[in-house]
């Protein structure tokens, strides 16, 4: 029966899962708490089959490699670096995936501060 409809011997065929964002490393609060001109990395993990195409979206505009930030990944870890925080990421970070079973995303709120924090985290 196999043979017939071009499979192998053994062969494992798999449905196509749509993705799922996790968030790596979130906050109580759900919010990223980021230092104002200093660098910073925002992770989350990936999973779906096929594997999904990852795009991340900075203040309703999607992220290109550009000298503020680079993304990338590694199997399922998929990272936005930012090379310099600004107040903008506070306009919203988006993480979109998507494949040929469906799509997932994310809003990762993030706040700035400059200088030291006060007591409640914000400057």
């Amino acid at each position: 029966m196999q043979e017939e409809a071009g499979l192998d011997e053994g062969a494992i065929t798999t449905a196509p899962v749509a993705p799922r964002i996790e968030r790596c490393g979130s906050t109580p609060g759900g919010q990223l708490l980021l230092k104002c001109d200093e660098p910073a990395v925002i992770a989350v993990e990936v999973t779906g089959l096929p594997e999904p195409d990852v795009h991340w979206h900075v203040a309703g505009r999607r992220v290109r490699k550009t000298e503020r930030y680079r993304a990338a990944a590694t199997g399922r870890r998929h990272t936005l670096t930012v090379l310099r925080v600004t107040d903008e990421l506070e306009k919203g970070v988006w993480v979109m995936a998507s494949n040929a079973a469906g799509e997932d995303s994310c809003l990762i709120t993030v706040r700035t501060y400059k200088g030291r924090t006060g007591a409640d985290g914000f400057a």
